[in-house]
C-alpha cells in the first residue's frame, strides 16, 4: 500500500512476488499463482528479463506443489533456468535445477533427478547458500528413498540436518527433512521414533501455518496409516503427544557424512 502511495511500480511487483511466496508456504496456491501471473505481466511489460526469472520459477513451484500441470511446472522451470544462465543468477539457477529434479523424480526418471539435484547441490554450495544446500541435499534423499538405496539416503537427510539444525531459521524445510526421514526409519522398523520425528515436523508446520504441499501428502498419508496400524492406536498417540514435547534440536539424525563439507568458507 505505501509501495502504491509512492507510485513505485518496480517495489509493488516485489513486494507482490514475496506476498505470493507466503501464500506457496500457507497452500493458498491459487491466491499465489494470480499475484505472480501479475508480476510476470509487470516484468515482461518492462522488458525485465533478471527479475522475470522469479515469478516464472515460483509459478513452476506453485503448480509441482499443489500438484497441478507438471508439464506446465516443467516448461516453466527450463524457461526460468535459461534466463537465469543468460542474467548469470546462480542461486536461482540452482533452485530452479532443484525442482527440476524433483519434478523427475515424480516421474519415476531417477538418473535424470539425481543428476539434476546434484549440480543444484554443487552450485549452492559454490555461492554458499546453506538453506539451498539443503533443500538438494533433501531431494537426493529422496530419490534414494525410491531406489531403496536407504544408506545412501540416510546420509543425504544426515547432511541436510547437519545444516539446518545449526540454526533452525528454515523451519519449512526443517519440517520436511524431518517428514522424509520419518518415513525412512519406519521402512526400518523404527515406529515410534517415526511417529516422534512426524509430531515435530507438524508442530513445526502449524507454528507457520504451513501445510504439508499436496505433491507429498500420498506417501506421506500412507506411511503414518501402516505404522499407525502396526503400533496400534494408543502407542501411536502416546508417541505423537511425546514428540509433540520435544525440540528439534533434540533431533539427532546419524549418517556416514561425506568427507566435502559444504560451504567450507562459512
Amino acid at each position: 500500500m505505501l509501495f502504491k502511495e509512492l507510485d513505485n511500480p518496480f517495489w509493488i511487483t516485489c513486494v507482490r512476488s514475496d506476498i505470493a511466496r507466503i501464500a506457496i508456504v500457507q497452500g493458498d496456491y491459487a491466491k499465489a499463482r494470480a499475484l505472480l501471473q501479475e508480476s510476470l505481466a509487470d516484468y515482461e511489460s518492462r522488458n525485465d528479463i533478471y527479475n522475470k526469472t522469479y515469478p516464472l520459477l515460483f509459478l513452476a513451484r506453485t503448480l509441482f506443489l499443489s500438484g497441478g500441470d507438471q508439464t506446465k511446472a516443467q516448461t516453466l522451470a527450463e524457461e526460468s533456468l535459461t534466463l537465469c544462465k543468460e542474467v548469470g543468477n546462480q542461486r536461482f539457477a540452482a533452485n530452479a535445477l532443484n525442482l527440476l529434479g524433483r519434478i523427475a523424480l515424480q516421474q519415476g526418471t531417477f538418473g535424470k533427478a539425481r543428476a539434476l539435484c546434484e549440480e543444484s547441490a554443487k552450485l549452492f554450495d559454490e555461492v554458499c547458500y546453506r538453506i539451498g544446500i539443503a533443500e538438494a541435499l533433501i531431494s537426493l534423499a529422496q530419490i534414494m528413498a525410491r531406489q531403496d538405496n536407504e544408506e545412501a539416503a540416510q546420509n543425504y537427510y544426515a547432511e541436510s540436518w547437519t545444516l539446518l539444525v545449526k540454526t533452525l531459521d528454515a523451519k519449512e524445510l526443517c519440517a520436511a527433512c524431518l517428514e522424509g526421514w520419518g518415513e525412512l526409519i519406519a521402512r526400518q522398523g523404527q515406529l515410534e521414533q517415526a511417529v516422534q520425528v512426524w509430531a515435530i515436523a507438524a508442530t513445526l508446520r502449524a507454528s507457520l501455518v504451513a501445510p504439508m504441499p499436496p505433491i507429498y501428502r500420498t506417501t506421506y498419508n500412507q506411511a503414518v496409516i501402516s505404522v499407525r496400524e502396526l503400533l496400534g492406536e494408543e502407542t501411536f498417540q502416546n508417541a505423537w503427544a511425546e514428540g509433540r514435547k520435544m525440540s528439534p534440536t533434540q533431533i539427532k539424525i546419524e549418517g556416514l557424512l561425506s568427507d566435502d563439507a559444504y560451504c567450507k568458507s562459512s
